[in-house]
């Protein structure tokens, strides 16, 4: 009966409860008075817990934003830079032609240059 009335009080409340039943009390209190000696430090507890639901529920609302490919010409030019980055010429040449035509102008020099197929030693 004690554990069922008082079992969302916690460990710390508990004790504080115990502690102040032993102090101030000359009889052993029922479960409604054993409450009622940490009712004030309870009400705060679950008033702190709201607020923080509260609080990370703003958060998660704010944070979670849809998500938003990148445009195709970033794509590519990031390819085609990466390529060139480690060395494979042939393949950023590649995408540096892509990129050209999805842009509707002339590839540049390099890209028309460069080998054709695999990547340069």
């Amino acid at each position: 009966m004690w554990l069922e009335a008082n079992s969302d009080l916690g460990d710390a409340l508990w004790s504080m409860a115990t502690l102040a039943a032993i102090q101030g009390s000359r009889w052993m209190p029922k479960p409604a008075e054993f409450r009622k000696l940490v009712q004030a430090r309870l009400d705060e507890r679950q008033r702190r817990t709201e607020r923080c639901r509260v609080m990370l529920d703003a958060l998660g609302r704010q944070g979670q934003k849809p998500f938003q490919r990148e445009p195709v010409t970033v794509r590519v030019r990031g390819l085609g830079d990466a390529f060139r980055r480690v060395g494979n010429i042939a393949k950023a040449a590649l995408y540096g032609r892509e990129l050209a035509e999805i842009e509707t102008r002339a590839p540049e020099a390099r890209a028309v240059d460069a080998p054709a197929g695999g990547s340069t030693p």
